[in-house]
């Protein structure tokens, strides 16, 4: 009895174990050209704690057959602070990865500058975009998802 229990037990879990194998992304395919980015950054404000207010913005950069990309994003605006910021970094079939650069500007800024600088970011790809973030403790944020051409 015992080991007919142990052995079916066995069985249970080696067919989840299989289920379980079957669900993966099989990630992006990197290809040379003009890639699209939709971009989120969040701009560091005055306060009692350092806010951020959220600026957006679409467009186009160029990425190499090898992956590598260099982006210098439009300069976005925010309750009188403007924020410039660029990046540098690699796309691989799984993961994103490269560091933010950022100054800012204007009497509504934060007296604290963007830190640190440069900032990591990073990410993950799926089939269809690689999107990378700065890490939470930054002063700023700085998110953005790039999408191969079509």
């Amino acid at each position: 009895m015992t080991t007919k229990l142990f052995t079916t037990l066995l069985a249970a879990a080696a067919s989840i174990i299989l289920v379980c194998s079957c669900s993966s992304d099989a990630g992006i395919t990197v290809v040379a050209g003009t890639w699209s980015y939709t971009l989120e950054e969040g701009i560091p404000l005055p306060g009692p704690t350092v806010q951020s207010c959220k600026a957006t913005a679409t467009g186009t950069a160029t990425v190499a057959s090898d992956g590598t990309y260099s982006i210098a994003f439009p300069a976005l605006s925010c309750s009188g602070c403007t924020m410039l910021a660029s990046t540098t970094g690699a796309i691989s079939s799984s993961s994103i990865a490269g560091s933010v650069t950022a100054s800012i500007s204007g009497s509504g800024c934060s007296a604290q500058g963007p830190t640190p600088n440069p900032a990591p970011a990073t990410g993950r790809c799926n089939s269809t975009t690689c999107s990378a973030t700065t890490p939470e403790g930054a002063s700023f944020a700085v998110d953005y998802t790039l999408s191969p051409p079509s």
